[in-house]
This record gives structure tokens, sequence and C-alpha cells, in this order.
């Protein structure tokens, strides 16, 4: 609870995003990088995205803490992974990792595409470890295939 306080009170002395520009201007504190490629294309998906913008204000109101790395070595075919690592003091904690060297627009939009997974896992609550992900996830290709079956693949 003291540490959502905290939180709380670094929000509160920041001004709400409402325009594209006040967003733009700065990187919400709940999307970190130490990585100034991934900052760099952060900053251009919201000066240039009003999906991005959306995405990222969504995430800035949620109880997600997501660090952005560059990895190298992610598996063969993937340029961006996202992780749910773990959760406490009422906070989640999401890694995503991209590939470094994609230009400097498939950057930003591999970035967006790890922040909508950022934003399902957000409005999901019970989403707490990868065990309750991977359930969450199965449930959804349930229901993802049971919407493209015939009725005879049902029965």
């Amino acid at each position: 609870m003291r540490g959502c306080l905290v939180f709380l009170m670094l929000l509160a002395g920041r001004p709400c995003p409402v325009h594209g520009q006040d967003i733009a201007d700065e990187i919400p504190m709940n999307i970190r990088s130490e990585s100034p490629s991934l900052r760099k294309a952060l900053h251009m998906g919201l000066m240039h995205s009003r999906s991005f913008r959306a995405l990222v204000r969504e995430l800035s109101l949620s109880n997600l803490i997501i660090h952005l790395e560059t990895n190298v070595m992610l598996p063969r075919g993937l340029n961006g992974v996202l992780r749910l690592v773990t959760t406490a003091g009422g906070f989640r904690y999401v890694r995503i990792s991209i590939e470094p060297r994609l230009l400097a627009h498939a950057l930003v939009a591999m970035i967006g595409h790890e922040l909508q997974h950022a934003v399902e896992i957000a409005r999901a609550p019970e989403a707490v470890d990868q065990a309750s992900m991977a359930r969450r996830n199965e449930l959804r290709l349930r229901v993802l295939r049971s919407s493209f079956s015939s009725p005879v693949e049902r029965n």
C-alpha cells in the first residue's frame, strides 16, 4: 500500500497528458528504458502516431511498470517479446525485449506491437504471472478456434 501511495504522489506532481504533443514531450514514468535508441523510438511513436499515443496513454494509467530493453539474442524469427516478470506492491512488472538492429520505422512499429500486448495485460487484472498469462491465452485461443469452426466441428 505504501508503494502505491508513493507512486500516486509522484504522479500527482506531473501534469496529466491530454493532447498528443503533451505526452510526446515526456515518456510516462511507468514506461522505462536505458536504451537511447528505444527512448528515441518511443518519442518518434508518440510524435507521429495517434494509435501509439493512445496505447501509451492507457498504459500510463495502469498498474504496469514496463521496462524496454534491446536484445540481439531473441529467438529466430522474433523481433520483439513481452514477458510478465513479477507482481509486487500492487504493480505488475513487464519486460519488453526488442531486436535493436531494426530500422527506425520498424523499431517504432515493433514497440507499438508489444505495447498493444501490454495493454491487453493491463486490461486483465487476473494476469499476474506467466502461468496465469498462459491460462488466459489458452482460453482466448479456444474461444477464437470455436468462433471459426463449423457447426459440425463444434458437435
